[in-house]
């Protein structure tokens, strides 16, 4: 995993491109089970009234949720909780 890794990316400066990520899916997994950074994904509501879960949401309203939940979301993710690299 290691040699892996230095071969992908063998200065810590670099960005890798999303290809590269594609081929590392243990860093990939990791980075989705331990979401350090906890912003915010905002949007805005369109045109129409939403309706969500019981609640209405006026257009214009700016709407978020924490990248946190959206990668532990099992509508999303199968088993979210496990480390499984090979999803």
């Amino acid at each position: 995993l290691k040699d892996k890794l230095i071969n992908t990316l063998p200065s810590p400066r670099m960005t890798p491109l999303w290809q590269e990520m594609e081929q590392l899916p243990y860093l990939k997994e990791g980075l989705r089970l331990s979401a350090v950074v906890t912003s915010r994904l905002p949007r805005i509501a369109p045109g129409e009234t939403l309706y969500c879960s019981g609640w209405e949401i006026p257009p214009g309203t700016p709407v978020s949720m924490s990248n946190h939940f959206v990668l532990r979301n099992p509508n999303a993710f199968l088993r979210p909780l496990e480390f499984w690299p090979e999803r």
